[in-house]
């Protein structure tokens, strides 16, 4: 859904070992069975290979079907994987179960508005993306939202007057690089370019948002706004 920087999909899978902790304090029964499988989807998400993470996370959720956390890492890997239609029904199959942390519903929301969004289902990426935030109104959720708003392609669901609100208010939360990338193409969708360009370049000074910054900062400066691409 975020193209380059910010990246959804890297997001969200950079997130998901930080609430291991969180997880495993209510998985009971499941967890004897659950700390191989940890480990190594783990490390493969620590190398970035999620075609790995989820074929390890797969197995995982044959082994124990009714393990939440099996199916939380397996919409991660499929999301950081570009695996769309499977990852949007490991996401629904999590957010089926109840007594889950709001962190791990959170971001099942937003594996979820990623696989639906490249799908093309923008109006239920939409919904997951608004109710992340409602259940975590953190820098990041309203930076993926503020991203959508300013970025789908179609143009029946951008609004940049919303966008700006959401990245400004993210960016007081955290100075993340990619979060300036995300207000500068609010600004663009609103038509305010100089201000698009302004913050493009304090974006860009961050190596990770660069390459792709330089592309969006060309846009701005030719008074085009940018389309994620589905």
């Amino acid at each position: 859904m975020l193209a380059a920087v910010p990246a959804m999909a890297q997001q969200i899978v950079n997130k998901n070992a930080g609430w291991v902790s969180e997880w495993t304090t209510r998985l009971g029964p499941f967890e004897a069975g659950s700390a191989v499988p940890r480990m190594e989807v783990s490390k493969a998400f620590q190398r970035e290979n999620y075609k790995k993470a989820a074929r390890v996370a797969r197995e995982w959720t044959i082994s124990q079907p009714d393990n939440f956390e099996a199916w939380g890492w397996l919409a991660a890997a499929c999301s950081g994987a570009k695996q769309w239609q499977e990852g949007e029904q490991s996401a629904t199959r999590l957010l089926a179960f109840s007594d889950v942390p709001s962190s791990y519903r959170s971001a099942g929301l937003n594996n979820r508005a990623n696989c639906r969004f490249h799908l093309k289902k923008f109006a239920g990426a939409e919904a997951d993306s608004r109710q992340a935030m409602q259940l975590r109104p953190d820098a990041d959720n309203q930076n993926q939202l503020a991203w959508f708003l300013a970025t789908c392609p179609d143009s029946k669901m951008r609004n940049g007057r919303e966008a700006v609100a959401l990245a400004n208010r993210a960016l007081k939360l955290n100075s993340d690089p990619a979060i300036m990338d995300t207000l500068a193409a609010a600004y663009a969708e609103t038509g305010d370019f100089p201000s698009a360009v302004e913050w493009q370049k304090k974006a860009n000074k961050d190596p990770k948002t660069n390459k792709e910054g330089a592309k969006r900062l060309k846009l701005y400066q030719g008074n085009r706004p940018y389309r994620d691409d589905a």
